[in-house]
């Protein structure tokens, strides 16, 4: 007889299974970590953690899965039923609580699957999984940034494989496979920055809080000269330029210490002591909350910066003298009197200079360049000068603070250096200067107001003479605006042909017949005549006066034509030339056109001249004259007697005629000396072979004594 005793090892071999499972999972978890750490390609992750649940998981298959389009397939697949599983397919749109896979990719979350069999829930797929032996599962979910990318499904050919421990583990695996993804994308996108950094021709700088340098850039080597071994741990002070104060630094660490990114021009030094222009931006870095870093990310903008001051300085700065130009002067001039808050009183000196044009014609345009330089280096030893500036061709302008009290004082220092720039550097150019000044607030609160001012006290003091000096006053404005609407109704007066033509003989003394007569301009204004003293000073300031003489020279050889084709009785006339008519290279060759056109004789043409024509440049004017009188033409000497009278140059002169001015013969009656000066003219000019003409002779007693005198003709007022 034998007894049988049987145990019941049913609870010890589950519990054996339990802890063998438990290990697999420990070691499947080990070999993933160790597979995490070594593993920096997320494929090869993928596909590695499919390995290693099957091998050392000892799970029948693996696969991981990614939504595209809507749609879950796996991609990474290892184990049993390779070719099956790869058919799978998961709507994200259907209903997830009855399959595993949807649910742990909607819920971000790890579900388990104990038993096929007996797991109803796992339809549709439930009859599959049981042909492929697939009894229990677990669903992992592929979490990156908190975003689900993806599922990791393992299966068991066991029933109630994962338990809580097993659960636990394969959370811990979700983490770690979550944190080695994430560490990844990190790493490759440093990697990134890192090449990008290093690889930009950008400056790149980080320092700590104090600004102690801890990384710089290739792009920083480049651009600052400095080497990264010569800056690490330095101060970025070593970097300043001295281009900004101290409150703009202020500014600055202000910004950004506050947790506010900065962004603006910076100008910092270069290792060899050169300027570079950075455009700037500062990004303050926390950790923990707190600032730790600021990151520099600076462009060189020292080209575009030095082609825009350059650009600036053609635009804003005279290219001869380097001073401001009259647009810098007028928008500086602004700013300094809205920023004068406490109303200071200022000072604007506007200097002219007189005969600089004959410089340019004398002596070429590099003499008269060399001394706009030379005016403007002595113009900057001014002491205690607001704003210096040329604002035209041979235009200066000052100002400075202080008024009526101290202007003089100034005005001395300003001729003085002038004075110095001119006789000393330049007396043989004939080159003088005068002042025209300006106060705020007395004459005006604005830029343009003072300029204007200032600009009508030049007029007034070049009116006076060499060297003058002129303050405004409201006289001399009112001048000055009688005067610019005199040129405005004169202008519309050449416009409208208000002008008329009159024609007043001058006689032979001894027969008293005509033998001339002289065209004389009247201005036809309102039904009244204007006559030219009125109006040719004016004229003769502008180019209108050589307009009006075409005019006249049209008008006068339209009567001689008109005349001789009457058969009339013809007598020379004689028209009066302007500086302007006479300066122009086609005056002469006009003349003769003239002359051909309305086929007029040389002979019945007088030109009248006045005596400043021979001081400004006598070699022209006696050539001028001399192809004249060859073709047949007469020249006359206006005025003869006022102003630039000289006997030493009469003699070389080529002309016919001297006009004795009216304001001699108006005296010859009651005062002997003038008298004796009328005498002695009509006396030297019979001795050369010059006629004479009296001009203005009114009075029988006149007549008499300019006949005894032997004056060849008069001419009346």
């Amino acid at each position: 007889m034998s007894i049988a005793t049987f145990i019941d090892i049913t609870e010890e071999h589950f519990q054996r299974e339990k802890l063998h499972n438990l290990e697999r999972i420990h070691a499947t978890l080990s070999s993933i970590n160790q597979m995490l750490v070594r593993v920096k390609d997320k494929e090869r992750i993928f596909e590695n953690l499919c390995r290693i649940a099957v091998e050392i998981g000892k799970f029948r298959a693996s696969w991981i899965g990614f939504e595209e389009n809507g749609i879950i397939r796996p991609k990474y697949i290892y184990g049993y039923g390779k070719e099956s599983i790869s058919t799978l397919e998961f709507n994200t749109a259907d209903e997830s609580k009855y399959l595993l896979t949807l649910k742990t990719f909607n819920r971000k979350n790890v579900y388990i699957n104990q038993n096929t069999y007996k797991n109803s829930s796992m339809n549709p797929y439930r009859e599959w999984l049981i042909q492929n032996n697939f009894i229990s599962l677990a669903s992992l979910p592929i979490v990156e940034f908190g975003k689900i990318i993806g599922v990791f499904n393992v299966y068991s050919d066991k029933e109630n494989f994962f338990d809580n421990e097993t659960y636990k583990l394969l959370k811990e695996m979700t983490m770690d496979i979550e944190y080695t993804l994430e560490k990844i994308e990190i790493d490759k996108q440093n990697y990134i920055l890192s090449s990008a950094l290093e690889g930009t021709t950008d400056w790149v700088v980080i320092t700590d809080l104090n600004g102690t340098i801890t990384y710089v850039n290739k792009g920083f080597e480049k651009i600052s000269g400095y080497k990264k071994d010569e800056v690490l741990g330095k101060s970025t002070r070593i970097l300043k330029s001295g281009g900004h104060d101290k409150s703009f630094y202020e500014r600055f660490w202000k910004t950004i210490k506050s947790g506010q990114t900065y962004n603006g021009l910076f100008v910092n030094k270069r290792k060899d002591g050169s300027i570079v222009y950075l455009d700037k931006t500062v990004v303050p870095i926390k950790i923990d909350d707190k600032i730790n870093y600021f990151v520099s990310i600076d462009k060189d903008v020292t080209q575009i910066k030095e082609y825009e001051n350059t650009i600036y300085k053609s635009l804003f700065y005279d290219p001869i003298t380097d001073l401001p130009n009259i647009k810098l002067f007028t928008s500086e001039f602004s700013k300094i009197l809205k920023e004068n808050f406490d109303n200071q009183p200022l000072t604007l000196v506007l200097i002219g200079l007189r005969n600089f044009g004959h410089i340019n014609s004398l002596f070429g345009y590099e003499t008269g360049n060399k001394v706009l330089r030379v005016i403007a280096n002595y113009m900057n030893e001014i002491k205690e000068r607001k704003l210096i500036a040329r604002l035209t061709g041979d235009n200066f302008g000052i100002i400075f603070y202080g008024g009526k009290d101290t202007v003089m004082e100034k005005i001395d220092e300003i001729k003085k250096l002038l004075d110095e720039a001119l006789h000393i550097n330049y007396s043989a150019t004939g080159v003088s200067y005068n002042m025209g000044i300006s106060f705020f607030s007395d004459d005006g609160q604005k830029s343009n107001v003072l300029i204007s001012k200032a600009n009508i006290a030049l007029s007034n003091a070049r009116n006076i003479g060499e060297r003058e000096i002129s303050f405004f006053d409201k006289k001399i404005e009112v001048e000055m605006r009688n005067t610019f609407m005199m040129k405005h109704s004169l202008k519309m007066a050449l416009e409208q042909k208000e002008f008329v033509l009159f024609f007043q003989p001058y006689f032979d003394v001894k027969t008293s017949k005509i033998v001339g007569m002289e065209a004389l301009i009247r201005w036809k204004k309102d039904d009244r005549i204007v006559l030219p003293n009125d109006f040719i000073p004016i004229l003769e300031q502008s180019s209108m006066m050589v307009e009006l003489e075409r005019w006249i020279f049209e008008k006068a050889f339209e009567k001689l034509r008109e005349w001789k084709m009457k058969n009339l009785s013809i007598v020379p006339i004689s028209l009066n030339i302007s500086p302007q008519t006479f300066g122009r290279a086609d005056f002469v060759d006009n003349i003769f056109k003239y002359l051909k056109a309305y086929e007029v004789e040389p002979e019945l043409l007088n030109i009248e001249v006045t005596e400043r024509l021979f001081i400004t440049n006598i070699s022209y004017a006696i050539e001028t004259l001399n192809k004249l009188r060859k073709a047949g033409v007469r020249v006359s000497i206006d005025d003869f007697g006022t102003g630039y009278s000289s006997f030493s140059y009469l003699k070389d002169l080529p002309v016919d005629v001297i006009k004795i001015d009216i304001s001699f013969v108006k005296q010859i009656c009651t005062d002997e000396k003038v008298f004796a000066i009328v005498d002695a003219i009509i006396s030297l000019s019979k001795k050369l072979g010059i006629k004479t003409v009296a001009e203005g002779v009114e009075r029988q007693e006149q007549l008499e004594l300019l006949k005894r005198s032997r004056c060849d003709m008069i001419q009346g007022f």
